[in-house]
């Protein structure tokens, strides 16, 4: 909706660039001030650029503004301020008998620039100390401060124990501390801790989630750790079925490795496909993490997880992904090797 045109207009007046980079920020300031006033707000520059002042006085007379204000946005008292800008407006007042032109001050050392100012030097001053603070840290460093501030933000978190372990973990994982209230940990999450130390092998759904897995924690247990989603027979079977090549690859796992543990942070078909196993065919999987991401699906599917009765962790809605996946798994990993740490003497 257009302002309705006063009898007074504005004409923010800047020196003009080639480069189309500073004339296009002169423009947001221009529009943003214009937001601001129930009177019309316009643009001029001295040089370089259209509208010129004469351009943009002209325009503003057409619609009826009798008193035009302008301000010039220059921080220094130059030539322009002092000499160019009263001349442009000289020569249009002679063109102009009935019209009425304001000239402000500069923006000159105004208290607000200077506020401006001394956040920008606040603001890169605190950055330089935290990059000071981090850039030697090496990465079991890193990762360690990352737990502490998380602990610091949220400290009913650092009990140690399973559902806090997985929390942490998918927090730290997706650098957001508000996911925590997503987080489901089945009843029988125990178990996989439990799989886990018999040697359950480990399918995961995509490659990005195998490769986020703490193989060596893996190995300390025996555990295999298996993806099929590239294998040939797996694409040929795609492209001849209407599924994709995670479901077909999911449903080869469980055919080769019934009780192993499936990790899901990719596709939301893989975790349907898993379900239908299990509330189809009876199938019985040793344990799922399924945190497929995405808005098509994805939330389904975990919500017929939440109803099996299996062991199993997810994050509830759309959130997810490849890397809360491996975390989840990485967290049992960790429970697994303390209770072990604790039982040998």
């Amino acid at each position: 909706m257009e302002k309705t045109i006063k009898r007074e207009g504005v004409v923010i007046m800047g020196h003009g660039s080639k480069s189309p980079s500073a004339l296009s920020t002169l423009e947001e300031v221009t529009d943003q001030i214009d937001k601001a006033f129930e009177i019309p707000v316009r643009l001029a520059s001295l040089q370089f650029n259209n509208p010129t002042f004469k351009e943009t006085i002209d325009e503003l007379v057409s619609v009826g503004v009798k008193r035009i204000i302008v301000m010039p946005f220059f921080i220094y008292s130059g030539i322009h301020v002092r000499e160019d800008i009263p001349k442009a407006i000289n020569e249009v007042e002679k063109e102009y008998d009935d019209l009425e032109i304001v000239l402000t001050g500069h923006l000159g050392a105004d208290p607000s620039i200077i506020g401006v100012v001394k956040d920008r030097i606040e603001s890169q001053i605190r950055n330089d100390q935290k990059r000071e603070e981090f850039e030697d840290l090496l990465p079991h460093e890193i990762e360690a401060k990352s737990f502490e501030i998380i602990l610091r933000n949220r400290p009913d978190l650092g009990s140690g124990d399973l559902i806090n372990e997985v929390k942490s973990r998918i927090i730290h994982a997706s650098g957001d501390i508000g996911i925590e209230k997503n987080i489901v940990v089945g009843p029988l999450a125990n178990d996989i801790v439990q799989a886990m130390v018999e040697g359950s092998p480990v399918i995961a759904d995509v490659n990005m989630v195998k490769a986020g897995i703490n193989k060596t924690g893996l190995s300390e247990y025996g555990c295999s750790l298996h993806c099929f989603i590239d294998d040939d027979d797996v694409k040929v079977k795609a492209k001849e079925s209407s599924k994709t090549r995670a479901a077909i690859a999911i449903r080869k796992a469980y055919g080769l490795y019934k009780g192993g543990i499936f990790v899901i942070g990719n596709a939301p078909t893989a975790l349907d496909e898993l379900c239908d196993l299990i509330e189809r065919d009876g199938a019985r999987p040793g344990a799922i993490i399924g945190t497929p991401v995405g808005f098509v699906g994805a939330a389904e599917a975990k919500e017929r997880l939440i109803r099996l009765d299996i062991p199993w962790i997810t994050v509830k809605g759309t959130r997810g992904g490849s890397a809360i996946a491996a975390a989840s798994i990485n967290a049992i990993i960790k429970i697994a090797l303390k209770k072990r740490e604790q039982v040998i003497p």
